[in-house]
């Protein structure tokens, strides 16, 4: 049956039109445009002449079909439309071509449309650096109003049907977000395919674009790319995805959550205090999750960090609560102003106040949270000078891009940043115009036809529309698939057709860890001490510990974290006579760290035929403990071990290896120097480093001025090949590659000798 409530619908046709209604016409409009649910059957409509546009509906019995008034005005029946609205009479089946305007007081909230628009602006301004430090923010809004919405549609649909019809609740929310995200992630798997060259690129991008479209973004993104404000994660176009993808599980979530809160409050008894109750349980469960110490997940997802569905679900949590607030505890118009201005003046200090240092999810998002519940709340009173406010025309407008909007903005500026163009007023104007010429598009033609094809036909029935539909958002869906397994099978032969017609240059130099990892394991040995082993780090199950044969007694040992690590391979190819061994961990190499750490230390000292240790770290991260490390080397020293000290190699900054490797996109440049943020604070621990050698009678290396001259750095070098070819040094932005490790090896070998 048609549930309870009252909604003012305009059905505007063109002069001259003639038009024909029936009961699945009505109940499409009712239930995906005003959140009702609704079975069609059989019925008329009678019109009441003395209350205006208002019509009871009634079935064929003449029972009561609706328990209420609602405040439809239907223009329809079969007769033609000279002007204005007419009321809709007898239903007869499907129709001629029927143009809708939809108008409702009540299901559309234009306030929340309004909000919607300023979360978005927030994000858009935060990722396009206009001012907006905590703009991030913004993406817990949208959490907020989608458990609003979401919470407001099923407990409706429970109240009038006692339960909730999962799978049509879940079709709903496909066809309304995947058709879009669809076109979104088509279009970047097309351009990181056909126009950017980056293989890693690719390769993160197609991991990234299907699990978005299974709804585990969040967790692919983790395991990719680290946290969100990393240099990882800006390297991926559809980092923005996770939001969406943890959007889906709460709505996965949430309809079986609400059938336990019906089965638990005793069948409705005190329904509303109880659903406040059990969602207020909930929700401080969640937000208290995100201060559990866990252990990483597989070793690099954090089960409460940004990407954590769990430690989110407050958020959305929030917003029901929001809803059963508008439900139970209307406010006044002078409260409703009090709490709204409270509400969006705390969204604009967070979006101008907060910073990528915060904890996030943590404390600090209550407060963008707890505002948007405010402003949810207060807008319920329409009448309110707020209200009123975030109504406006162009805010709702706006609001309606929300989605498209937050779905292209990302990739379009991910896009031009790695043509390596900079960022000026003009260039950041035109990309904002680009954003939204985008998604207007894609609201027009995609988001809006999918959703309006339910109730726009042209003589067709509901299941051919119905087919229509299904097909165009399968296209969406799978056309991503289709061009993914044709990257993947043809994208050698494509880099190679634009190498061999200089569209693109490339130079010699692996990129990424696998390789590199997988080439030390192939011609060394893993490290003959089994304690050490075993507590050793690993990559896709290669031992990150080895030595050169693992047959003779250590003679070299490599101590620190993976900047030392990556000096093995050229170290132990520079001098094949002498057995050369690394042991490491993510950490300092001092004595005051770690157990683990004491332990390597103790091991190196304590290992007579080892005579050369050398020590390394990334120092600009890490920092200095110069009391510690001085006594670590003492300690080395009093065992009469000569210790070398490097003061590591300078990190990438602005560019990728990728982008020197390879152009990044046909007819693009090559990019191997950067100007280093860090000379300051590395000429610094240079010093530090050089003093402590000093004092200990330890050797100083300078191997990051292998890589700089002033402030200008290169990841390349002329004299690193056989050929003299230009070779690329660097795997990730920090990291040396085998070349790499080869060319600092060479600088090494007169001091370990």
């Amino acid at each position: 049956m048609l549930g309870v409530g009252r909604v003012n619908v305009g059905f505007v046709a063109l002069e001259g039109e003639k038009v024909k209604c029936s009961p699945e016409l009505v109940c499409h409009i009712m239930r995906d445009y005003f959140l009702i649910p609704c079975q069609p059957r059989p019925f008329r409509i009678t019109t009441q002449a003395d209350v205006e546009g208002e019509v009871m509906m009634k079935d064929l019995t003449n029972r009561d079909f609706v328990a209420d008034w609602w405040g439809v005005n239907f223009v329809g029946g079969e007769t033609t439309i000279s002007s204005g609205l007419l009321r809709c009479s007898d239903f007869h089946g499907w129709a001629s071509p029927l143009r809708l305007s939809l108008m409702s007081t009540q299901s559309r909230r234009e306030d929340v449309q309004g909000l919607r628009a300023l979360a978005v602006a927030g994000v858009l301004l935060f990722h396009f650096d206009l001012g907006l430090p905590g703009g991030f923010a913004g993406v817990d809004v949208f959490f907020v109003i989608s458990g609003f919405v979401i919470w407001r549609i099923l407990t409706k649909e429970v109240s009038v049907t006692g339960s909730v019809d999962i799978s049509r609740f879940l079709a709903g929310r496909f066809f309304r977000l995947v058709p879009a995200m669809g076109a979104v992630v088509l279009t970047t798997l097309l351009a990181s395919s056909l126009v950017f060259t980056s293989r890693i690129l690719q390769e993160t991008t197609a991991w990234t674009a299907v699990s978005a479209l299974l709804a585990v973004s969040n967790f692919v993104i983790a395991y990719v790319s680290g946290g969100y404000f990393g240099q990882a994660a800006e390297a991926n176009p559809l980092l923005h995805t996770w939001s969406l993808s943890v959007e889906w599980q709460f709505y996965l979530l949430v309809p079986l959550l609400i059938l336990l809160a019906r089965a638990l409050s005793k069948r409705g008894s005190g329904s509303g205090l109880f659903f406040g109750t059990f969602l207020l349980l909930l929700g401080v469960s969640s937000f208290l999750f995100n201060f559990l110490d866990l252990p990483d997940f597989a070793g690099r997802i954090d089960l409460n960090g940004f990407y954590s569905p769990i430690g989110r679900f407050w958020e959305f949590a929030a917003g029901a609560l929001a809803s059963q607030l508008v439900a139970k505890l209307p406010l006044t118009i002078r409260l409703a102003e009090f709490v709204s201005i409270i509400g969006l003046t705390a969204i604009i200090g967070s979006f101008v106040l907060y910073h990528e240092g915060m904890q996030t999810p943590g404390r600090s998002t209550l407060v963008p949270v707890v505002a948007t519940v405010l402003m949810i709340w207060g807008g319920a009173e329409a009448k309110s000078a707020i209200t009123r406010l975030m109504s406006l025309r162009p805010l709702a407008l706006l609001g309606d891009l929300s989605y498209s909007i937050y779905l292209w903005h990302w990739p379009v500026l991910f896009y031009w940043r790695q043509t390596g163009l900079s960022d000026s007023i003009v260039s950041t104007a035109g990309l904002i115009m680009i954003t939204l010429g985008l998604s207007w598009l894609t609201f027009n033609l995609v988001e809006n036809p999918l959703r309006l094809s339910r109730v726009e036909h042209a003589g067709g029935t509901a299941a051919r529309s119905g087919g229509r539909r299904i097909s165009a958002a399968l296209f969406f869906l799978l056309s991503p698939m289709l061009v993914l397994g044709m990257w993947s099978v043809g994208s050698g032969s494509y880099q190679k057709i634009l190498l061999a017609s200089d569209v693109v240059e490339s130079i010699p130099g692996d990129i990424g860890h696998t390789k590199f990892h997988k080439v030390v394991a192939e011609e060394f040995e893993e490290c003959a001490d089994s304690e050490i082993k075993s507590r050793a780090l690993s990559w896709d199950g290669f031992v990150r510990c080895q030595q050169t044969s693992g047959d003779e007694a250590v003679e070299i040992a490599i101590i620190g974290d993976s900047h030392a690590e990556h000096l093995f391979f050229g170290l132990a190819g520079e001098v094949p006579d002498r057995e050369v061994a690394y042991y490491i961990l993510n950490e300092l190499p001092i004595l005051g760290g770690s157990q683990e750490m004491a332990d390597i230390v103790q091991h190196v000292a304590e290992t007579d035929s080892i005579r050369t240790v050398v020590v390394s770290a990334f120092w600009v991260r890490r920092g200095v403990p110069s009391g510690e490390l001085r006594e670590t080397v003492d300690y080395l020293r009093a065992f009469d071990k000569r210790v070398v000290i490097t003061n590591d190699i300078p990190t990438v900054e602005g560019i990728t290896p990728e982008g020197c490797k390879t152009s990044l996109y046909i007819f693009g440049p090559r990019v191997c120097s950067w100007i280093d943020p860090n000379h300051e604070s590395a000429a610094e621990i240079s010093g530090t480093l050089k003093e402590i050698a000093d004092n200990t009678g330890a050797d100083f290396v300078d191997t990051y001025g292998l890589f700089c001259i002033g402030l200008t750095c290169e990841m390349t070098t002329q004299t690193s090949t056989q050929n003299g070819g230009e070779v690329l040094l660097y795997r990730d932005p920090n990291h040396l590659n085998l070349s790499g490790s080869e060319f600092v090896a060479k600088a090494l070998s007169q001091w370990v000798r």
